[in-house]
């Protein structure tokens, strides 16, 4: 899958964890009965199985962060389907970007998706232009409560919610040339 990095500062307390348990177990011993030969058996054992505990500690870290980093470049995708829809009239990215949720996407945000094309199929005019305010607002409405599931599933304890993004989100729409000189300088930037 991947490479796995070794994090030092985990390591160095593993091994001061190791240490701190053979000091404590041979302070325990009883000093007359000048350790069997089992002892550092056990305490090799317990050394071990800190160690191995510990590794699967970090490789769950680990997979929760590459799943973060590749749940992150999927829902840019997205949004950027999104917003591709709603300043130029195109939902063919955010059609192809939906069903690619399917696969990686929570529930929540599904379900979100859902509810935002089902604005567009109760509209009577084009996908890109609604006709009329309360179709802007249901869109606004639906565009928001998918940016929110976003955020939840990648950050838990959002204080965002439906009231806030109700009262204080806008949408933003900008033309097509504005949008595309931006999007070339920062692939120049990144690149």
């Amino acid at each position: 899958m991947g490479r796995i990095m070794l994090d030092l500062g985990l390591c160095g307390a593993t091994v001061l964890l190791f240490h701190i348990i053979s000091v404590v177990y041979l302070w325990l011993a009883d000093a007359e009965s000048n350790m069997t030969a089992t002892n550092p058996i056990i305490v090799a054992a317990v050394a071990a199985l800190a160690g191995f505990l510990t590794w699967l500690g970090q490789r769950r870290i680990e997979l929760q962060q590459t799943e973060r980093l590749r749940k992150e470049k999927l829902y840019e995708a997205l949004l950027e389907a999104i917003t591709e829809l709603s300043s130029f009239g195109n939902g063919a990215p955010l059609l192809v970007e939906s069903q690619k949720a399917w696969l990686y996407a929570s529930d929540e945000v599904l379900r979100a998706v859902n509810g935002y094309f089902k604005v567009f199929l109760g509209e009577r005019a084009a996908p890109g232009e609604p006709t009329t305010p309360e179709e802007r607002e249901a869109r606004q409405r639906r565009e928001g409560a998918i940016r929110l599931a976003i955020r939840r599933d990648l950050n838990r304890n959002t204080s965002l919610d439906e009231d806030w993004m109700s009262r204080e989100w806008t949408p933003l729409a900008s033309s097509e040339k504005a949008i595309r000189e931006y999007l070339e300088r920062r692939e120049k930037r990144a690149g």
